[in-house]
C-alpha cells in the first residue's frame, strides 16, 4: 500500500511519522489522503498541535473575515514560534463546525495528514478519523514497531 515507506515512528500520544525516501512525495499524501475519512469530531480545532501555521495570505484572508488589520489578527489570534501559529484552540471552530471552511488554512484542509520540510516524514496524528488511516494501513498505536524501528 505504501511502497516508498522505510520506517515508521509510532507515537501513541501524538501521532505516527511515515519517513519516506523522497520529501513529501505527493503521491503518498494523494494516498494518504484518499483513504483518510474524517469523524467530524472537532479534536483538529480544539487540541490537534501546539498551534496552526500560516502561510501569510492565509493570515489575510483570515483577519479580513474578521475585519481586522493582519497586525490586529496576529496580535489577537496568533503566536510566534519561528512563524506564525494560530493558537488552539481556534477561534473559528465553533459548535463542532468550522466558521471559515471555504477558507481554512492549507494545514487544515490537510488535517490528519502534514509533511515536514526539513525531513522525509509524513505525519498522520492522532485523531479518531487519524488512528483509523493507521488501522487501514494495518498500523497501530499497539503496533510492535517502536520509534525508529526499521521497516521491512
Amino acid at each position: 500500500i505504501f511502497p516508498l515507506c522505510y520506517n515508521i515512528i509510532v507515537k501513541p500520544d501524538l501521532g505516527y511519522a511515515i519517513q519516506t525516501d523522497t520529501l513529501g512525495n505527493q503521491e503518498n499524501v494523494d494516498h494518504l489522503f484518499s483513504l483518510f475519512k474524517c469523524h467530524n469530531c472537532g479534536e483538529c480545532c480544539i487540541k490537534c498541535t501546539d498551534g496552526v501555521y500560516l502561510q501569510p495570505q492565509e493570515v489575510t484572508s483570515l483577519a479580513s473575515h474578521l475585519k481586522l488589520t493582519d497586525e490586529a489578527f496576529i496580535k489577537s489570534y496568533c503566536y510566534f514560534k519561528d512563524r506564525i501559529l494560530m493558537k488552539i484552540p481556534c477561534v473559528f471552530h465553533k459548535k463542532k463546525r468550522c466558521e471559515v471552511y471555504s477558507i481554512r488554512p492549507k494545514v487544515c484542509r490537510f488535517f490528519p495528514i502534514a509533511t515536514n520540510s526539513d525531513s522525509h516524514n509524513i505525519f498522520i496524528y492522532c485523531c479518531p478519523g487519524g488512528i483509523d488511516l493507521m488501522n487501514r494501513l494495518d498500523i497501530n498505536s499497539d503496533s510492535p514497531i517502536a520509534d525508529g524501528a526499521k521497516t521491512p
